[in-house]
């Protein structure tokens, strides 16, 4: 696989303490268009990505450069595939964004070709570039450690976390960096839940007609200690056509139908 370097990239990406606090553990077979990215075979969870065709997954810049060769699609565990509910794939090449800017984090977003085929179901993209989902409960999730004293540990199984979606406005008022607009969200948790450093690069994820729609790709967690401070997602809306573009060049499965 190409890499490059991201002592730059992470700088952005903003420390933190733990990952997902609260929430719940993933059941078996749902969710399972989460992906754990991961250097070795059975190496342990470095980032998150999400499937969205049946060897095409997304995540954020900061995650497909950060030396991960393998993918465990489905599975719950951070680390092999003890459960045995997971499709381990080789990672055949990632794109980054056109327009990706490294020091605003505009269009933090990288996709990534499977070297072949998985049978997970995929979470769906928004019906167009025009579709936006406004408020609307959404969930995150990740691998992080459970115990804010420990932030290095990595949890044992896929954990899911509720938050609340803000408006544009409360996020523009709240969020601590000058390059945010419109092709981002931001949504927060509670006094003792929310997400951290180790989630960068997963989902937000929100249910429409039934289906698990991907709206948003971690990008930015906020560096304190108080969970309801809102986290950056780049918004997917904006990318769809890409995305479509991408699944083309992979010859994937996928049928476009929504």
């Amino acid at each position: 696989m190409k890499i490059i370097s991201i002592a730059a990239i992470l700088s952005l990406a903003v420390g933190s303490v733990g990952a997902i606090f609260g929430g719940g553990v993933v059941e078996r077979d749902m969710y399972t268009f989460m992906g754990s990215l991961r250097e070795t075979e059975a190496g342990k969870t470095k980032c998150s990505a999400t499937l969205i065709g049946t060897k095409t997954m997304v995540t954020s810049v900061k995650c497909a450069t950060s030396n991960v060769n393998y993918v465990v699609v489905g599975g719950r565990d951070s680390s092999g595939d003890p459960s045995g509910d997971g499709e381990l794939r080789y990672i055949k090449n990632y794109t980054i964004h056109p327009s990706w800017k490294a020091d605003e984090s505009h269009y933090d977003v990288a996709v990534l070709q499977l070297e072949k085929e998985v049978s997970k179901p995929y979470a769906r993209l928004p019906k167009s570039e025009k579709t936006d989902y406004g408020d609307v409960p959404s969930i995150v999730f990740g691998w992080g450690s459970l115990d804010r004293a420990k932030p290095e540990e990595i949890a044992d199984s896929l954990h899911y976390l509720e938050l609340t979606k803000f408006s544009y406005d409360t996020c523009k008022s709240k969020v601590k960096v000058d390059y945010f607009d419109t092709s981002f969200s931001c949504a927060g948790g509670s006094d003792e839940n929310g997400v951290s450093l180790y989630d960068l690069g997963g989902p937000l994820i929100t249910k429409s007609e039934d289906k698990n729609v991907l709206i948003g790709i971690l990008t930015y967690v906020d560096a304190s200690d108080d969970f309801r401070n809102p986290s950056i997602f780049t918004r997917t809306m904006y990318l769809v056509s890409w995305f479509r573009e991408m699944l083309l060049v992979h010859n994937d499965g996928y049928n476009g139908i929504w």
